[in-house]
């Protein structure tokens, strides 16, 4: 039995995860860590890349969508509902934001819905939160996501206005 030297195993772990102790310790005392945070600028380029064949308003829009995600996460951060809410009116924090690849997730809406235009409308905003983000947050949130419905209301509403 041989294995190639160029072989990578690449394993992810998310919060949840995590919480079988024993075979998380296993895991971090086998192998190299590297933490992939939300990042704008690798956004910015799965969404040129993934909507390089939609009409050039996708482009556009671009930047006040990145904006857009870019604000959705300092909320989770900041455990607020909204732009001007109090910091820690939800139990969520930086380890909650959603990865840059969930936004990417518009581009797919976009094709499915066969809005060739590239418009991104609030359609397409809503069917990404509804499929991609809340859940992410929901889970994010356990078994007391039901106690923050108003919360979650208040983001998706943030997030999926007209841009």
């Amino acid at each position: 039995f041989y294995l190639p030297e160029n072989l990578y195993i690449i394993g992810t772990m998310n919060q949840a995860d995590r919480s079988i102790g024993a075979f998380d310790a296993a895991l971090r005392r086998r192998f190299a860590w590297y933490k992939l945070d939300f990042s704008v600028s690798r956004l910015q380029q799965m969404l040129e890349g993934k909507g390089k064949d939609l009409p050039e308003e996708f482009a556009k829009l671009l930047p006040e969508f990145i904006r857009r995600a870019h604000q959705l996460n300092h909320l989770i951060a900041s455990g607020r509902s909204k732009i001007d809410g109090p910091k820690n009116a939800l139990p969520l924090s930086a380890e909650h934001c959603i990865g840059h690849t969930w936004f990417a997730e518009i581009v797919g809406i976009l094709e499915s819905q066969g809005h060739r235009n590239g418009q991104i409308c609030t359609l397409h905003l809503e069917r990404l939160w509804l499929y991609f983000l809340q859940p992410q947050l929901e889970d994010a949130l356990g078994f007391e996501a039901l106690n923050f419905e108003d919360q979650l209301t208040e983001m998706r509403v943030f997030f999926t206005k007209a841009l």
